[in-house]
Parts: C-alpha cells; structure tokens; sequence
C-alpha cells in the first residue's frame, strides 16, 4: 500500500541529488560572447566559478527548470470509442505558437548565458555582491533594465535552443521516425504498452521540437532587428553576440569546481 503523500515525501522525491559535475555541464558553453575560452586566472575564471556556485542553489528551485503548456487544440474529435485507432484527423494540434509560459527557463537561460561583459562590464562584480547578501541566491535573475540586454537575450534563446535539442537527442528515435512508428503500431498494435510508450515519447518530442523552433525564432528576429540597421553577424560578434559551436575544454570546468569546491569549505 502506498503511503501518504506528504510534503516531506515531496521534499525528499524532488530534491536534486545529482553531482556538481552534472551542474558544470551547464557552463561549458559559458564563453559565449567571447571568442575564448576561461582561463585559469583573472576574472572571468572567477566569474565563472561564481556562477557555478548559483547554479548549484538554482538546482533546487524546480520552478527555474520547468514550462507551462497550454492545453492543445479540444475542439478536435476524438476516435468514437477506446476500440478505434485513433486517425490522423483526431491527432490534437496545438492551436497557437504561443502556446508555452518558458519566462522562468529564459531567466534561468540569460543567467548562464550572462558574459563578463554584461552589466557594463560589471558582470562579475555585480552578481558577486549579491551572493555575498546570501538572499534568494536561488532565485536570482538577471536585472535587464540595468543594461542594454540585446545581445544577452540572443545568447540566452541560444542556451535555451541548446537545452531542447540535448533534450530531444536523448531519445532513441527522430520525430520523424517516432511519427512513423506511431503510425505502425497503431495499426499493429494499438493501446498496447508499447503504443502507448511511443505515444508519449512522440507528444514530448514534439514538444520539444517547438520549444526548439520558438527559440529559433526569437534568434532570428533579434538579428534581423540589427540586419536591417546596417549590421552583420561577424561586426556584431565584438559586442557580445558571439556564439560557441562546440563546448569548451571540460577539463576546465572540472578543475573549477574542485577549486570553488575547496575554497567553500
């Protein structure tokens, strides 16, 4: 018999148990809007190791990881009974591309996303005097109006694009090759547990691959912004508008949590 449900039950399911490892994995891609990786020394290996720290406490606030989908399309018909496969034509549809609440993931996405040269070049200083205020460390987000934040906010839908796809890649199959064997199994197989499997895994792949194309777009619309006002990727990359195609050295950031990790006890 399965016990009550408390809030300690609650507490003790849904704390985050993984290792700091798990975190750094995060900030491998922290370098974006710099052409560079961190060194070992200066500020920015301290920022960095800041960063990790927050990002350490920001695990436990589940809300900063999490979205809000709107229901999809219920107008649609549903097959006439449990015994009829469902058509194409009862599949439901999401009814607006505006269909996610994602504002926390995006907070969540500009904090690690934030560069050195944000807040004026006060980056490091900034969010250094507030973790020594040890209030709401968890909860911080970054203050937009305190500085110009195109370039931030670009790098950010760029993180968030990054979590979907990492997040689609680990399935087993494509969407296209899940629609496919939905399809399959539909006609083979319906309402056993295997359709089912795949039914699921084919609503959270479509999900994420609309998060992915949201992302995507805000992207494009950032840039296009700046396209039509006489500049180009390559001029835009000096302020802040660079982004890494491939992680940095992981080395780095594993010796840089040993470090925060001796310095904190």
């Amino acid at each position: 018999m399965r016990k009550a449900y408390t809030l300690s039950l609650f507490v003790e399911e849904f704390t985050y148990r993984g290792s700091d490892d798990d975190v750094l994995k995060y900030l491998q891609y922290d370098d974006d809007g710099v052409p560079y990786c961190t060194t070992y020394d200066g500020d920015r290996w301290k920022f960095k190791g800041t960063k990790l720290l927050y990002l350490k406490m920001m695990v436990q606030a589940r809300h900063r990881w999490m979205i809000s989908m709107a229901p999809k399309n219920m107008k649609v018909d549903p097959p006439p009974n449990s015994r009829t496969p469902p058509l194409q034509s009862h599949v439901t549809l999401w009814t607006s591309p505006k269909f996610f609440r994602g504002k926390e993931v995006q907070k969540l996405a500009q904090f690690i996303g934030l560069s050195m040269i944000d807040y004026e070049g006060k980056a490091y200083e900034t969010i250094s005097k507030h973790l020594s205020t040890g209030v709401n460390i968890g909860n911080f987000t970054v203050d937009t109006s305190a500085f110009l934040p195109d370039a931030m906010n670009y790098r950010s839908y760029h993180v968030m694009n990054r979590l979907f796809k990492t997040m689609a890649a680990q399935y087993p199959n494509s969407l296209a090759d899940e629609k496919l064997l939905v399809e399959r199994l539909t006609r083979e197989k319906y309402q056993s547990r295997e359709w089912l499997a795949a039914r699921v895994r084919l609503s959270e792949l479509e999900t994420l691959h609309l998060l992915s194309q949201s992302s995507v777009q805000n992207i494009f619309k950032v840039m296009t912004s700046y396209e039509n006002r006489g500049y180009n990727y390559p001029a835009l990359m000096k302020y802040g508008f660079f982004i890494r195609d491939k992680p940095c050295p992981s080395h780095l950031d594993y010796e840089l949590n040993e470090f925060f990790a001796k310095a904190e006890h």
